[in-house]
């Protein structure tokens, strides 16, 4: 029996609907599916009441007679359920909305079980359709596409779909990136080839040795590799010195999937050379849009054995993602930073076990295909790998040792501004 495809297309005469439509029609028949298409701006459908009825009164069908029916039937047989819709407020259009609470609702059943630590509703019928959900918006918004694919997830998750998937099209795309877009999205979500992915990191440390920042950004970017990605590195204080450095660091960015920041935590912040880079950035973008959807996480440490001083500098990266147009992964802040200079994070064996976790976490948000969900994208913190009395006894140590010099033992309380009495 040939699939089913049910598709609930809420673009009305909105600018670019035309484009996506045409784009799916033609891949939907060239992959030989039968699609059963419901118009919403045609289609007349009242909102739910909130009665339950099509659970208690009349269980299976909602207890007001209109078009909700006709898509709770349809819903009922379909193998792909798919959605088009404008994007609004980071979910679907109203129509489709409305559509949604009245002809999913009565495929459930009122009873509940916990799945996955979660509680969910009973499916009414042995099969449920997969879920795919195509938005449109007039031009990029990282922050609107985020929580556009963590609400398609959860309605997923709620109408217990066995897979789904979402894509983003804008309203001034041309024709073939919006066929090529479809295509991805009919695919239900397989993985883009990780070999396809390139990723850019970016240290902010200045330091030409011994970088902790640099240590990380070398872990993670042998991780990458290993997960088949292309890797570009560049230095943010070299990119602030030459112009050519910077310009081909932003056509990098330009070009890449994701952007990683690696940097040490400067009197709360990032080094003030790091902050120039990221508001050149931010400019560049501002006069050369990025044409698709990117990424950015930072991984920062600071010298403290508590991780949560880098809270601050974490919340500066995740702003720097929303002005320049990325979607935040969430960051990671790393205490006891001087405990991992000079020496590579895998040497660390133990020690440095939750920091290459949390960098190989990071990185898997990097090589997934989709869009990860909000739930996903958190800031983690990782503690200093040593309790905070001993990392602080060995920093102690580590000051007396280099104060010490050829003349002897420099004195660290000097105050050599301090005011001469009269």
């Amino acid at each position: 029996m040939a699939e089913t495809w049910l598709v609930l297309d809420a673009f009305g005469d909105t600018r670019g609907g035309d484009a996506v439509r045409r784009a799916f029609y033609a891949r939907a028949e060239g992959l030989g599916k039968g699609l059963e298409v419901m118009r919403l701006d045609a289609t007349a459908i009242a909102p739910c009441r909130g009665c339950f009825g099509c659970w208690t009164k009349t269980p299976g069908v909602c207890v007001h007679d209109d078009a909700a029916r006709e898509i709770t039937s349809k819903l009922a047989r379909a193998d792909v359920l798919v959605f088009l819709t404008p994007i609004v407020l980071g979910g679907y259009a109203p129509l489709l909305k409305t559509a949604v609470d009245r002809g999913v609702l009565p495929t459930l059943l009122p009873h509940f079980e916990q799945v996955h630590g979660r509680t969910r509703h009973f499916a009414r019928y042995k099969k449920t359709p997969i879920l795919v959900a195509i938005g449109l918006l007039p031009g990029v918004d990282a922050d609107m596409e985020q929580v556009f694919s963590g609400v398609v997830a959860r309605n997923a998750a709620n109408m217990r779909s066995p897979a789904h998937t979402s894509a983003v099209a804008y309203a001034d795309m041309a024709q073939d990136v919006v066929a090529a877009m479809v295509a991805r999205a009919l695919d239900f979500g397989k993985e883009t080839t990780s070999a396809s992915r390139r990723i850019v990191l970016l240290c902010g440390s200045p330091k030409k040795k011994h970088s902790v920042s640099q240590g990380f950004a070398t872990y993670a970017e042998k991780t990458l590799r290993v997960a088949g990605a292309e890797v570009a590195s560049f230095d943010l204080l070299a990119a602030g010195r030459n112009e050519e450095a910077f310009t081909e660091l932003a056509v990098a960015v330009d070009e890449a999937d994701g952007v990683w920041l690696f940097s040490p935590l400067y009197a709360d912040q990032l080094p003030g050379h790091a902050q120039a880079a990221l508001a050149r950035l931010i400019a560049w973008r501002r006069e050369v849009p990025p044409r698709k959807n990117q990424r950015f996480s930072a991984v920062l440490n600071c010298g403290f054995p508590e991780s949560v001083n880098n809270d601050a500098a974490l919340a500066m990266c995740r702003l720097f993602a929303r002005e320049a147009v990325f979607t935040w992964l969430g960051g990671c802040g790393v205490g006891g930073g001087g405990f991992y200079e000079g020496r590579p994070l895998e040497a660390l064996g133990w020690f440095g076990r939750k920091t290459r976790a949390a960098i190989e976490r990071k990185a898997r948000l990097f090589m997934n295909a989709r869009i990860p969900d909000i739930a996903m994208t958190g800031d983690m913190m990782v503690p200093c790998p040593v309790p905070a009395w001993l990392y602080l006894l060995l920093a102690e140590r580590g000051w007396k040792k280099a104060l010490g010099g050829k003349k002897g033992v420099r004195d660290s309380h000097a105050r050599p501004f301090a005011r001469q009495a009269p």
